[in-house]
């Protein structure tokens, strides 16, 4: 029988700028400032390959013996998923959330005194493998990744 198309690779991840990171440590910060630069663009999924077509013919080329039937359709390989956007934030944490001005801060899309850049955009999905003939299947899309986010604090991780 024909075979299958390979599936495309995954799209790669934005990288993400951060100004202040803290992993798994308790901290207190007064009077700060933050710059986060812009985050990278999520890359687009791979294309996946086309079924093969079934055949007469036997796969490792030998042709003696009793004539079988065709073999099946190979489906098409279903397309890479998007990779996801990168993150600009002021501070991203995992463990504790840090303390900043004298509160205690799990979450907060925005932070005086913190510039932040621009997030990432997803990656697009790749394109679905063709239909090898009448009575196969085409492969699926790969579907789109994650948008980055432009944040104060991001957390946790």
């Amino acid at each position: 029988g024909g075979c299958g198309g390979a599936g495309g690779a995954a799209g790669g991840g934005g990288g993400s700028s951060i100004a202040r990171l803290s992993f798994q440590a308790s901290v207190t910060m007064t009077t700060c400032s933050f710059v986060a630069g812009n985050a990278g663009n999520g890359s687009k999924g791979g294309d996946a390959e086309g079924g093969q077509a079934g055949s007469l013919n036997a796969g490792n080329g030998v042709t003696g013996g009793c004539q079988a039937g065709t073999g099946g359709n190979g489906s098409g390989g279903n397309g890479g998923g998007g990779g996801a956007g990168g993150d600009s934030a002021a501070i991203a944490y995992s463990g504790t959330a840090p303390v900043v001005d004298g509160a205690l801060v799990t979450s907060a899309t925005s932070l005086a005194h913190a510039t932040l850049g621009t997030a990432g955009t997803k990656g697009a999905g790749g394109v679905a493998g063709a239909v090898a003939a009448v009575g196969s299947a085409a492969g699926n899309a790969g579907g789109p990744g994650v948008a980055g986010v432009a944040q104060g604090v991001v957390g946790p991780l």
